[in-house]
């Protein structure tokens, strides 16, 4: 499953500051939103723009409006960290400038785009008896606290067995949930469906 569907997503983002920008806004509409309404959100956005986003609450319109702005950051940042010019933990608090995203959907996003970290959402964190806001951080300011506390959280991903483990268990555990999805490799073709605009 992320063999295939993050590698997928990889190679759509590196295509240009626009594709990165369609994984930052899938990661985005991914809060609070269930997975199974992911495609048609991102249908509409990827037709209507900025219109396409209404069933979204506003903070999260106000980030995919950020990361289509600041498209060409994003995907220059990206390339920095796969050139290994800036550290996991420095791109994490970077890509948290990004409004609406915070430490987990940082993970998330480095996750679709890079094939690391791993995104240690509630039912991740309630899986492995960590309270909800283990990872919550209130700025994303380069302090000792922040990076103790970033490295604390890819270091977890690590523990638990890395961004393939948390993704590949992730989409088998929204299958076992929800009667929508035949299976884990429904869920996680979803990702790359949503993103690419597979049909």
């Amino acid at each position: 499953m992320f063999k295939r569907d993050q590698s997928l997503i990889e190679m759509y983002a590196k295509q240009s500051p626009k594709h990165t920008e369609m994984v930052c806004a899938f990661v985005i509409a991914s809060i609070r939103t269930h997975t199974s309404r992911l495609p048609k959100i991102m249908n509409s956005y990827r037709k209507r723009g900025r219109n396409g986003l209404s069933e979204l609450m506003p903070r999260q319109q106000e980030g995919i409006l950020y990361a289509r702005k600041h498209r060409q950051w994003l995907f220059n940042l990206v390339e920095r960290y796969r050139a290994g010019g800036i550290t996991t933990e420095e791109t994490l608090l970077e890509l948290m400038t990004i409004p609406c995203i915070g430490l987990v959907k940082a993970g998330f996003l480095l996750q679709c785009l890079t094939g690391t970290v791993g995104c240690l959402d509630c039912h991740n964190l309630r899986k492995n008896d960590m309270p909800e806001n283990a990872f919550n951080m209130s700025h994303n300011r380069v302090t000792e606290a922040n990076l103790r506390k970033v490295r604390r959280y890819v270091q977890t991903c690590e523990e638990l067995g890395g961004s393939e483990v948390l993704w590949n268990e992730w989409c088998d555990a929204m299958a076992d949930r929800y009667t929508t999805f035949e299976d884990g490799n429904a869920v996680s073709f979803l990702h790359s469906q949503a993103i690419a605009g597979i049909n």
